[in-house]
């Protein structure tokens, strides 16, 4: 803070904030990153370098998650409707047939078991290459971490129990029938309970993973170098690849993992908190798999409750099909319009954050409560 004139009067104890406070234009005590920090970045290896290395670690990291994969059968049951399992030899107690959708427990608990490893070797690898704690968006305290995490879990279900509640009255969603979870390969009702902690551990390791990637590497890294908008526009397009070979994949889809990714980048750039974005990633997969047991990202999950969209080619069209809400025209506009929401909340409070002490003539503008 530089000096104040002599004639300036000193601020009063009830204009200083108080040691605890979030400072001016941040969100709850998260604060977006500065020009002058990205001035300063000084990464080890150039993005053209240093990218191919972050996927080399991801990738290696899937190896070992390979091997394990027949460790993993008890816990795929658990996420597995009860008759739905792979055919075994009960003698030599080898699988005789391997059905895609029926190994799709197998295959997501492989992904996950890919993440788990993934996230430890990304954030030591982000560390030479000199990313810091801040930089990623982990600098905040716990208080204001778990603050944050709250926030954006309690957004991510609004942004999914709104547009589905909304068609649930107007018919375009109604409870899934017998005959309909007879033919999924994830369990519904009593029968999903045993795996709801598992899939709650399983989808938040997911986010934080993906976030830590698209968000906290990919987007700072590339930054001082394309732009906010170019790097925003490119950790985009890696985070829809990276869904590229699920299940049910089309060019809607892509549009909704699109506008999720930008919507993901913008509150992550507004914010300069990972915590932030990975519960408004988790709160979306949550309410879309546990609460209404909708597809997430084309993989179906166990559900207490699940909905299914009317036999109508106009509904299907609003809600998307076997790929999920990010399928459907009405969930696509829902992300658009709270893309602009929170661009317009929080940019104005950003460039507060941003701006120079302007003197007596511009006295200060007390906090917005977000």
């Amino acid at each position: 803070m530089t000096d104040e004139p002599q004639h300036n009067p000193s601020p009063t104890s009830s204009e200083q904030p108080s040691p605890g406070a979030p400072p001016a234009g941040s969100l709850n005590g998260a604060q977006p990153m500065l020009q002058s920090e990205h001035q300063t970045f000084r990464p080890r290896l150039h993005p053209l370098l240093g990218t191919p290395l972050l996927f080399l670690a991801f990738v290696a990291c899937s190896v070992p998650a390979l091997l394990l994969t027949p460790h993993l059968e008890p816990l795929a049951e658990w996420l597995r409707a009860p008759g739905s399992a792979l055919a075994v030899d009960p003698d030599t107690g080898q699988v005789l047939k391997t059905e895609p959708s029926l190994d799709l427990p197998t295959i997501i608990l492989r992904s996950l078991a890919t993440w788990l490893l993934a996230i430890p070797a990304l954030i030591v690898l982000s560390s030479w290459l000199r990313f810091g704690r801040e930089r990623l968006g982990l600098g905040s305290t716990r208080q204001t971490g778990s603050v944050l995490f709250s926030v954006g879990l309690a957004t991510g279900i609004a942004l999914i129990a709104m547009p589905a509640l909304l068609a649930l009255l107007l018919g375009g969603y109604s409870p899934a029938s017998a005959e309909t979870i007879s033919t999924l390969s994830a369990p519904t009702g009593s029968a999903a309970l045993p795996g709801v902690g598992l899939l709650v551990v399983g989808l938040f390791i997911a986010a934080f993973g993906e976030e830590l990637l698209c968000r906290g590497l990919l987007l700072r890294y590339w930054e001082p170098l394309l732009g906010t908008s170019g790097a925003l526009l490119l950790s985009t397009v890696i985070f829809a690849a990276l869904h590229y070979s699920n299940d049910h994949v089309g060019p809607l889809p892509l549009i909704g993992l699109l506008l999720a990714g930008l919507l993901l980048g913008a509150v992550f750039l507004l914010s300069g908190n990972l915590w932030l974005v990975t519960g408004l990633h988790l709160g979306w997969n949550v309410a879309t798999a546990l609460l209404f047991g909708l597809p997430v990202s084309g993989f179906q999950m166990p559900a207490v409750f699940r909905l299914q969209t009317a036999d109508d080619s106009l509904w299907h069209l609003l809600l998307g099909g076997q790929f999920g809400p990010e399928e459907g025209l009405l969930y696509h506009l829902v992300l658009v319009l709270a893309g602009v929401l929170f661009v317009s909340r929080v940019r104005p409070a950003a460039s507060l954050a941003a701006a120079p002490s302007t003197g007596p003539n511009h006295p200060p503008t007390p906090d917005k409560q977000q």
